[in-house]
């Protein structure tokens, strides 16, 4: 450009068309994007994102964006959707130690599990966190073997964590009991303790036992044998006791009890646990165990000494783990209503933050009992175990 000319191209204004449809040097916004939430104006800098920014890229209020991020049913699926897509634009994440500090809460609910080779916990497990993540709650897990239960109780002392649920609670418990008798948020999930109060869910462990000693009885049993679970546990007594009172309270003759065990809750258990009751003096022609894999055990050692299931012995176990239905197996058994059970739990524990000084509750869900091919060639079927 030569001296003393004008810059009229630097002078020059768009016409008023052009300036409006967004001339060459800025895009013209396209209409079907009009609703989507705009990129965001706003330079953050090294300040750290707050729901407020969300709010205002939503075109919210704070409060909205809260109630989204709580799971609240108070808001509109729209508008639920406008804050989702800032909180994915904006890269929000929650300051989980400031509303801890607002709250008194963390929004993490801890489980404590043990025998993590049973297969029965790992889908306990499963089910407790599907529930726990559609309360909009975190899971943290303890194993109890490895001073879980201690540590989980400290962890709920220290607030670390909202409550703590128990998949495999002991009378011996110390660690829980301490919990409990300082009222801290605690919830039992496939146990019960006698004289403890305290919330819990449980299958009604009687009734489901009960119905298989009254199908042994119904099939033609006449000497039947039952390889308990570890003693002391509720499970384990509750499951026993009500395989013998269904022997006895039939009013049909019954069947004969001829052996019974109590083992550990393993494979290996089931195979040394049946290798002892063929050292009775009668064989029995059905067996129930107190959980599947104690079944699967005593199963291959009859296999392996030569008996036919289930032709010369009947077997059934308790729980319906996946295996359980598998062709190797196809054992009869009780269900357990895993979803419900985890459900009920994590509600407990959620109204016990609620409500710390309300009464403990105790719920006792309705198991099945699926008959398959370890007790007879019958189709399989599914029959409550309701008492």
């Amino acid at each position: 450009m030569l001296a003393g000319q004008k810059d009229e191209g630097r002078c020059r204004r768009l016409p008023k068309r052009q300036a409006r449809d967004g001339g060459p040097d800025r895009p013209r916004r396209d209409a079907k994007k009009a609703d989507a939430v705009p990129e965001p104006r706003m330079a953050f800098g090294d300040r750290r994102l707050t729901s407020r920014d969300v709010a205002a890229l939503a075109g919210v209020s704070q409060a909205t964006v809260s109630r989204v991020l709580s799971g609240s049913d108070l808001v509109k699926e729209s508008t639920r959707q406008a804050v989702l897509r800032a909180l994915e634009t904006t890269g929000y994440v929650v300051n989980v130690s400031a509303r801890t500090m607002r709250s008194g809460r963390t929004g993490v609910i801890g489980v404590v599990v043990t025998h993590m080779t049973n297969p029965f916990y790992p889908e306990l497990l499963e089910a407790l966190s599907n529930a726990i993540h559609a309360s909009n709650h975190r899971m943290i897990l303890w194993d109890g073997r490895q001073d879980g239960e201690a540590d989980a109780a400290s962890a709920i002392r220290e607030r670390a964590v909202d409550s703590v649920i128990f998949t495999t609670a002991t009378p011996a418990s110390r660690p829980l009991r301490e919990a409990l008798e300082q009222e801290l948020p605690v919830v039992l999930v496939n146990r019960s303790l006698r004289g403890v109060r305290c919330d819990s869910v449980t299958t009604d462990n009687l009734a489901g036992s009960r119905a298989v000693a009254r199908y042994f009885i119904d099939g033609g049993r006449n000497y039947v044998a039952a390889i308990g679970g570890l003693r002391g546990t509720s499970t384990a007594d509750e499951r026993l006791q009500g395989f013998k009172s269904g022997l006895a309270g039939t009013g049909k003759g019954g069947a004969t009890l001829v052996a019974t065990t109590s083992v550990d809750w393993s494979y290996e258990e089931g195979v040394r646990a049946f290798n002892e009751i063929l050292e009775s003096r009668t064989v029995p022609d059905a067996i129930f165990c107190a959980n599947d894999v104690l079944a699967f055990g005593a199963m291959d050692a009859a296999r392996a000494r030569g008996f036919g299931i289930p032709d010369d012995i009947w077997f059934a176990g308790y729980d319906d783990i996946a295996i359980a239905g598998w062709g190797a197996y196809d054992l009869t058994t009780i269900r357990q209503p895993l979803r419900p059970m985890a459900e009920q739990a994590v509600n407990m524990a959620l109204h016990r933050l609620a409500e710390p000084g309300r009464a403990p509750q105790r719920s006792r869900l309705t198991s099945e009992l699926v008959v398959r091919g370890s007790t007879a060639n019958y189709a399989s079927s599914a029959v409550s175990a309701a008492s």
